[in-house]
């Protein structure tokens, strides 16, 4: 009979000592509740308190009634939701205007003019608008066609002008020889010198006039077709 009594008491203090989690679907767990964090709650099983530990988050568990007959309720608490903004894609062919030109047009004695009106824009006109551009490698390879343009233009000048002061000059010169050697072949060979200087002078400044003009016809193409200004 005492025995039967022990019995009693020990399986009613097992009872007593027991926690109790209750889910949320409904099921009914007798468990020893050994630590109850941000998230999760960690338990064994009361049948096998040696035994595996198990987690759960808190979001499965409706309540937790211990052992001593306190409760712990757990609402569901909501994950954060970060909104991530996808940045719009933009559009690499299309620029904001800075320079009031949305396109330019060059005719046939390569007169380059803003949308096609008005009067022709001078070089330093020219400039300025292509410095205005947004920038980026389509700045740099169009200012790099424009760079090459200004050094035909110089050699142009260069040796047109260069051939004209040495057609004037050498016969001066060879003027001179005359008188010292009272002979006109110092003059004679100024004036073919000259005419030669001139004449060389003038071809070779109008073969890099040529390549100046295909510089300003291809600024303009690539003007108008890297950067779409137009609505």
């Amino acid at each position: 009979m005492k025995k039967l009594i022990f019995l009693f008491v020990l399986i009613g203090f097992g009872v007593h000592s027991q926690d109790t989690i209750r889910f949320r679907n409904g099921e009914v767990k007798a468990v020893k509740v050994t630590e109850v964090g941000v998230d999760n709650i960690k338990y064994n099983r009361f049948d096998n308190v040696g035994g595996p530990l198990y987690i759960t988050s808190k979001n499965e568990v409706h309540y937790i009634k211990y052992s001593v007959g306190e409760i712990d309720s757990f609402p569901i608490v909501k994950a954060e939701v970060k909104q991530i903004v996808q940045p719009q894609p933009q559009n690499l062919n299309t620029y904001i205007n800075p320079n009031g030109c949305d396109r330019l047009l060059i005719d046939r004695r390569n007169k380059i003019f803003c949308n096609g009106n008005g009067r022709p824009l001078n070089e330093s006109r020219v400039r300025n608008i292509l410095l205005s551009l947004p920038e980026g490698q389509k700045k740099m390879n169009i200012m790099k066609v424009y760079t090459e343009m200004k050094g035909y233009q110089k050699k142009q000048y260069q040796f047109g002008f260069g051939g004209l002061i040495v057609l004037v000059a050498a016969p001066v010169v060879g003027g001179i020889g005359t008188v010292f050697t009272e002979s006109f072949v110092p003059y004679l060979v100024g004036i073919v010198v000259g005419g030669v200087a001139a004449i060389t002078g003038s071809i070779i400044s109008k073969e890099f006039k040529q390549k100046r003009l295909g510089k300003r016809v291809q600024i303009v193409k690539m003007y108008n077709d890297e950067y779409n200004f137009q609505k």
